[in-house]
């Protein structure tokens, strides 16, 4: 499996538009989120064939990863690690006052600008693709996507700066909004990879562990730790997130 080819898949999806579609519908999260926190584990099974996670993946580095969100539901930075010490890069979203996402930019944990993305969107406020551009302002690749009814996405294409394709990826969502399988093809439009994925969830139906199974395998494993906003209507959620001045 070649890393690089997953970078496209889980760059961070916010499709804002024009029906005001937050950040938190479109990863089918319940709940007044304040922030997440995502580590990555080889997936090991023990005697009794259950999964459980072995040791963290530092190169899954775009699964490492901690963001914050605004009230309005919309993630505000985002931060990509090896490990808890070592920064890999930072994003920042920018919004209108209309809530919809008009940038992204990513830097070096040094501060320097790495990569920059603007949005088109259709008329269900859905985004349909996005450009990438270096820090030059050169645009370097573009993604497509297309979305079920419930505005999920199940596919995605990228293209280089001429418009060759590069990888597609198409997605078998859930009821609640969840990848449960995932195809992903390379450059001869040949199938690479298939996955297929299972969760555990928290009380609010948000998953909290990830199983990656490739031909069958499980071949790794991702823990969230979701923090919620205070709200007298969930206990569950009375508690300060302490990550978050680790990371600003």
């Amino acid at each position: 499996m070649k890393s690089k080819t997953f970078l496209a898949l889980l760059l961070p999806l916010a499709l804002i538009g024009c029906q005001q579609s937050n950040d938190l519908k479109v990863l089918a999260l319940n709940g007044h989120v304040k922030s997440i926190k995502s580590s990555s584990y080889a997936a090991m099974l023990t005697d009794s064939d259950k999964v459980t996670k072995g040791e963290h993946l530092r190169w899954r580095f775009w699964e490492n990863s901690f963001s914050t969100f605004n009230k309005e539901g919309n993630k505000t930075l985002e931060y990509w690690y090896y490990d808890d010490n070592e920064i890999e890069s930072k994003y920042i979203y920018s919004y209108d006052d209309n809530g919809v996402r008009t940038g992204m930019q990513r830097y070096t944990p040094e501060g320097d600008l790495i990569i920059s993305s603007n949005y088109k969107y259709n008329r269900r406020g859905n985004r349909i693709e996005m450009n990438r551009f270096d820090n030059n302002g050169d645009l370097v690749c573009k993604f497509n996507f297309k979305y079920d009814k419930n505005d999920h996405i199940v596919e995605q294409i990228q293209f280089d700066s001429k418009g060759n394709f590069l990888t597609q990826y198409n997605y078998v969502i859930d009821e609640n909004g969840n990848q449960t399988e995932m195809d992903q093809y390379n450059a001869q439009k040949e199938l690479e990879n298939k996955f297929v994925f299972t969760y555990t969830f928290d009380s609010l139906a948000n998953w909290v562990t990830r199983t990656a199974y490739m031909n069958n395998v499980p071949t790794y494993y991702v823990e969230r730790e979701i923090i919620y906003y205070s709200d007298n209507e969930k206990s569950l959620i009375n508690r300060e997130d302490n990550n978050i001045s680790v990371w600003q």
